[in-house]
């Protein structure tokens, strides 16, 4: 059973729902979510959501978090999320102003 560290996203979230990792869950292999980290680098708070999309649902793990803006508590990141991803799962994200907030995922891959 091979065990890779990998990060599954990185870079600015959406302003609308859209996939945020490079690709589905391959068949044979799990992921796990061990962290996230939102930064947000507006003068402004927004809102961030974060949500797993597995067989034809979305299901949210983060809705509508409000993150404070540059000055305050900007980034928040959430560790020992320990979420599993089956194949065919994608990771999508979301902020309410594009090119606002970052968003770092990282976890790991096992080979089954």
């Amino acid at each position: 059973m091979a065990t890779d560290a990998k990060r599954f996203a990185i870079g600015f979230l959406p302003d609308t729902l859209g996939y945020i990792d490079a690709d589905a869950v391959p068949s044979g292999k799990l992921r796990f979510i061990k962290a996230v980290t939102f930064c947000n680098i507006d003068t402004t708070a927004k809102k961030v959501s974060l949500v797993v999309y597995s067989g034809s649902t979305d299901y949210y793990l983060v809705k509508d978090y409000s993150l404070p803006a540059v000055g305050g508590e900007n980034t928040v990141t959430i560790p020992f999320m320990d979420q599993v991803l089956i194949a065919g799962d994608r990771i999508k994200g979301y902020c309410e102003t594009a090119s606002k907030v970052y968003v770092m995922i990282s976890g790991k891959e096992v080979t089954i």
